[in-house]
């Protein structure tokens, strides 16, 4: 898949020349398993020559949680990414703007709401406009472990599976680990298909109140190419969060930064705000 595989290996040689330098379906950690919530995620990257990008460049993804059964949560994210770019040096200046919705994840999750494994299973439509390169760039950047959701002309399907546990003392544990596949829709396009392996493992404390959280995920990219370095093919992030507990919301905060050097000379690290609004309560407080 010639066209994905340029947008994602020439992008930090992209983000460099414009100027100084230019920049799933849900986060690992805060989980609420057979609750129907709507969530909103705000995700503010820390970018090399910080001082040229407006304070709005960032990521927004709103995700719908919605219980079909015991078994089966019905899931739907829709992605958005804004770019703002000024500089003036006196005798020059620049500014542009730039504003694109993602590919939009349709998926499911299954599995029993006590039982520690369960399964995702979903795919993204291709709903990104190819033509907004910054905002494509802010959003690949930002959000790299759901980067497929930026990409434009590829429709990705993914499926994971999921280890949750949480222990009689408040510790909790969950690993994840699945395939994404990446399907060319363009006709144009010689190699029309790609493959991901994605991981991650967390663990933390979760009391009746609050939560706290640390750990990693990673992205390894088997198909990337025959001369293609393992280093070249992975790569990974850490983060820490924490959320609290209210009776209709929970609202949360977390820090992500790249463990490769290729990734943090141009991304230095990504400050997430969410909140999830529960409807089962809201709906009960109503009526």
């Amino acid at each position: 898949m010639s066209t994905a595989r340029k947008v994602l290996s020439g992008l930090l040689m992209a983000c460099a020349c414009n100027f100084s330098s230019m920049v799933s379906a849900q986060s690992n950690w805060m989980l609420q398993r057979g609750t129907r919530t709507v969530s909103l995620e705000w995700l503010k990257p820390s970018l090399s020559n910080d001082e040229y990008y407006t304070f709005g460049t960032s990521v927004y993804n709103l995700t719908a949680r919605l219980p079909m059964n015991d078994k089966h949560t019905f899931i739907v994210e829709v992605p958005f990414s804004h770019y703002g770019f000024e500089y003036d040096d006196g005798g020059f200046n620049f500014s542009e703007t730039e504003n694109t919705v993602g590919n939009i994840y349709v998926g499911m999750e299954i599995g029993e709401k006590d039982n520690p494994v369960f399964t995702e299973f979903g795919v993204r439509l291709p709903t990104v406009s190819g033509n907004k390169s910054g905002a494509q760039s802010i959003g690949i950047l930002t959000d790299w472990d759901r980067l497929d959701g930026f990409v434009n002309d590829i429709i990705p399907v993914t499926f994971k599976v999921n280890n949750y546990v949480k222990y009689p003392s408040g510790f909790v544990t969950r690993v994840r680990v699945g395939p994404e596949f990446w399907f060319a829709t363009n006709d144009e396009e010689v190699d029309k298909f790609e493959l991901f392996i994605l991981y991650s493992a967390h663990g933390g404390l979760e009391a009746e109140k609050f939560g706290i959280g640390i750990g990693f995920n990673g992205r390894f990219w088997p198909t990337l190419g025959e001369n293609s370095k393992l280093s070249e093919q992975m790569t990974h992030q850490m983060d820490v969060n924490f959320f609290a507990k209210f009776k209709n919301v929970r609202p949360g905060l977390y820090l992500r930064a790249p463990v490769d050097d290729d990734i943090s000379e141009v991304l230095n690290s990504v400050f997430g705000l969410r909140i999830d609004f529960d409807l089962n309560r809201i709906d009960s407080d109503v009526n």
